[in-house]
This record gives C-alpha cells, structure tokens and sequence, in this order.
C-alpha cells in the first residue's frame, strides 16, 4: 500500500470544488483512470483512489493530457481532481463506480467498503463486461441505488456506456446513470443482467466464428480480408490480438461462449485451439506475436506459425464465404438478444453495435441491417448456412410473417420485460 509521503502531491490537494458533481473512482487502471479522466474534462469533479501511488501519479498524467486535448490548461484539471489511497473524498462523491479487477470477490469486497464510506444518495456502479450484476448486490447497503456499468477502453474516446440494472435497482438509479453518462458525453442504453449483457455477448460470438473459420481451413488473410470488405472497421483476428487471446478465453469464452452459446456451438474446440496458440506463445501486440506477426508493437503480416500450430492446411473459400458467416453471427446473436428481452429496443442494439463493438457503420447496425435486406431474405441466408450456430431468431420469423419491421416494434419499459 502507497504511503502518506508517497501520495504527498495529490494528498495537499483539496478535493474538487463544492457545488460540482462529484465521481468517485476506484481502481486507477485503464477504466478507473479513463472515467475520472473523463469527468474532469467534462466539468464535474473526480476523486480517484487505488492503493498503487504509480497508478495514481499516471492516471493524473492523463487527466492532464485529456483535458490539454480539450484546450484545458493542467490547473484547470487538476483544481477539479484528487486522489489518494484512502477514502477521502468519496462521503461527498454523488456517484462512485468501483472499476478495480474484474474478479467477483474483489469487487465484493470493494463495494462493501464503498458502501461504508458513501452517503445514503449516493449511486454506486460496478463497471465490469460481463460479471453478473445481480451476483454483487448483496455486497452493497441498499441496493435499490446500486447497477452495473460497461465503459468502453478507451473511456475518452468510445462513446457508448451499457447501464445494467438488477432486479432490485430502483428507476430513480437508472435515470441518474444514464443522466451522469451523457454528461460524460456517452450515449447510455439500458440492458438486461444477462450474461454479456448485450455488447460482451455479441462481440463474443462474432469472435469466436473467426476461430470457428480458421478450424474450418479458412486461409487467416481470407478472414480477415473478407472482414474488411463486409466494413468491420477492425477484423476479428486483429481484435484478438488488441485484447490478448488469454483475454478472449477468460472473458469471450469463459463468461458468454460456456453459458450462453454451448448448445448452440462446440465452445471446447474453440477453447483448446485459443490455448493451443497461447502455449506455444501466441498471446497478442502486446506480447510480441499474436494472429499478427510484430516487429517493435507494428504489424508486419499475417502470422506464418498459425495454421502449424493448429494443425491446418489452409485454404482459400469460396469469395464472400468467410465475411457471410462473420456478418451472420453478429446479426443473428443480436436479434436473439431482442428475443430474450436483453434490450429495451432493436435501436439501441443497432446504436451499441455501431458505437461500441464495431459492426459496419456503413450498415447502421444488426436490426437496422436485417430490415433493409428484409426479413425473409435474412431467414433464406441463415438457414442457407445450415447450422445451429445460426438458429433463426423467432422475432425475425414473425416479421416475415405479419410483414413488420425490428424499427416498428414498441419500446420496453425495462430490460427482460419481452412484450
């Protein structure tokens, strides 16, 4: 634990200014750091804590560098910033969010603590991809005032934040959230305590067809060619590499493919062929050598060792094959996700798509795309694949049916509440 001597810079430094909503952060990671970040350059207060007084000094550095990009001058940052190792500052904070390991017990014990610290009106998040909100509520005193929140890395740049309420957060809870989002210039949606929630679970699918391809022979340059011809701003085989492969299989596999997509795909095969790669070294930029070979952090091609290490002679596949199938799991995992009562409306999976998990801008998002394509040209295409890794979402039979579109169906009050 950082000393009082070791926090000396930011321990003289009073706490933002009264009259300011305040957050409070824990955890200055790359979540912690980026919110508080954030909440500087957008006019409110920010007191962060972490026990790590590296962590703290470099999440300073980027508020500062934030608020520079903003035309704001370090004073005018830092009047409205402090940090510390303790808890000083958070009984003031309006909303605290614990972003520290994206491990169930820490965060426990973290928000236990925050709830010792906080005054009774204060919102408290969790923020976290995919852990289940429900399953950290009873850490929490109250927890009508408590929900999840999924910021996007980088937080000053990415525009989307999902809100997840549990059954007990009250609508009081939301409406703050999603007011204190779009004063961080976010646009907030509200989704369901699902595992994924809704951006975690579509991402995850759409990564897991790239290896599901590649098992298949598919040449790895092919997938990601045809990715970028579909639009995807970043193909599925780079994202690997950005996020790491172990990532992948903690987080995509682990948390969303075992529970949500098991019965529907062979998540082992995937799972083995990942820790395959990941034994033999292949982890990803920041490692050296992911699905990408790098030479000093910069692509430099294709990574010749992939198909070996797997085992496969790839081949080439007939063209638009690969893009179809990636194109198609996004799609159809997200019109399920309308099905299961995750989202509220089709608009906000479309707007998530777009602004926080990559699908085709050109495309305007999964239900927007299935509406200009129609919804019994979609049904023809998905079961054209043949597999029950494309199940045909019963919402999209319906349209087909009464002639209707996902744009023409009525709001939901609250997530999970299917009409």
């Amino acid at each position: 634990m950082s000393t009082d001597a070791e926090q000396k810079p930011d321990a003289d430094r009073p706490p933002p200014a009264a009259g300011r909503t305040v957050i409070g952060c824990v955890g200055a990671g790359q979540m912690g750091a980026g919110i508080a970040a954030t909440a500087v350059v957008s006019g409110l207060g920010a007191v962060l804590r972490d026990v790590s007084a590296a962590n703290l000094e470099t999440a300073r550095g980027r508020a500062v560098r934030a608020g520079g990009r903003a035309g704001l001058e370090p004073d005018e940052v830092l009047a409205h910033w402090s940090a510390t190792a303790g808890w000083e500052g958070f009984e003031a904070a309006d909303v605290v969010i614990e972003a520290v390991f994206e491990e169930p017990g820490l965060k426990r014990e973290t928000l236990r603590a925050v709830s010792e610290v906080v005054g009774a009106g204060t919102v408290i998040a969790t923020n976290t991809s995919a852990i289940p909100i429900a399953s950290l509520a009873g850490a929490v005193t109250d927890d009508t005032r408590f929900l999840g929140t999924h910021f996007f890395s980088p937080v000053e740049r990415m525009p989307l934040v999902e809100l997840v309420p549990h059954t007990g957060t009250a609508p009081r809870t939301v409406a703050r959230a999603a007011e204190l989002a779009r004063t961080l210039g976010k646009t907030p949606i509200v989704v369901a305590d699902v595992p994924g929630f809704f951006t975690s679970r579509v991402y995850a699918r759409w990564l897991i067809e790239a290896t599901r391809l590649l098992l298949d022979g598919v040449d790895p340059a092919q997938v990601e060619e045809e990715a970028a011809e579909i639009g995807f701003p970043v193909g599925p085989l780079r994202a690997h590499d950005e996020v790491t492969v172990d990532l992948v299989v903690r987080a995509s596999l682990t948390q969303v493919g075992r529970p949500v997509l098991a019965g529907r795909i062979d998540v082992d095969a995937v799972e083995r062929a990942l820790r395959t790669l990941i034994a033999a070294g292949v982890e990803g930029r920041r490692q050296g050598e992911g699905f990408y070979a790098y030479a000093d952090g910069r692509r430099t091609g294709p990574n010749p060792r992939i198909p070996e290490l797997l085992g496969l002679t790839p081949r080439r596949v007939m063209s638009g094959e690969a893009g179809e199938r990636l194109l198609l799991a996004f799609v159809s995992e997200s019109l399920l996700c309308w099905d299961d009562g995750t989202l509220c409306h089709p608009d906000d999976g479309d707007t998530a798509s777009v602004l926080g998990i990559g699908f085709p801008p050109g495309l305007a998002g999964p239900f927007r795309y299935a509406d200009d394509i129609g919804a019994a040209a979609l049904v023809e295409r998905l079961e054209r694949l043949g597999s029950p890794a494309f199940p045909v979402a019963r919402s999209l039979r319906a349209l087909v049916a009464d002639g209707g579109t996902y744009a023409g169906q009525r709001r939901r009050p609250t997530p999970g509440a299917v009409l």
